[in-house]
């Protein structure tokens, strides 16, 4: 699964590239510190296994922006600190923009450098302390909006 993010779309010959293209997904789930997941099925691997599986895929080949909709979707507290960590170093030392997509206001108040409120218009952005104000969680939820806080 990893190695289909080397791949261009298209026709090519199946040799072509082959030595680098395997050293590519070696490297990518070494950063992510999976490479003993490699020739384990997808079906085999838990929910944490599998995002560093994805997040390899997004390694393979150099990118900008990483994307991510409700990344922590059914890990643990654990794995969502752990994976939470993964991607703070994958952004240091990739470069890497992230946009998260989340409901999660205590995830983007812990993670997030930047926050961009939006119902059906922008209602807010900026850091996490002021845009997740309750003056501003009013204006994006309503003013009967009660937040519920994770004690970790």
């Amino acid at each position: 699964m990893v190695g289909l993010g080397w791949d261009d779309l298209g026709p090519k010959l199946p040799w072509a590239d082959h030595r680098q293209r395997r050293l590519a997904v070696r490297q990518s789930l070494t950063q992510v510190d999976a490479v003993h997941l490699g020739h384990q099925p997808i079906s085999h691997l838990s929910g944490g296994e599998m995002k560093r599986a994805l997040l390899a895929y997004c390694l393979v080949r150099p990118r900008r922006l990483l994307i991510l909709d409700e990344a922590p979707a059914g890990l643990d507290a654990r794995g969502e600190s752990e994976f939470y960590q993964l991607l703070y170093q994958l952004k240091q030392d990739q470069g890497w923009a992230i946009l998260q997509i989340s409901h999660d206001l205590d995830m983007v108040r812990r993670h997030c450098d930047r926050v961009l409120c939006l119902n059906r218009s922008i209602r807010c952005q900026g850091t996490p302390d002021y845009a997740l104000s309750p003056e501003n969680l009013a204006a994006v939820y309503g003013t009967e909006f009660v937040q519920y806080r994770h004690r970790h």
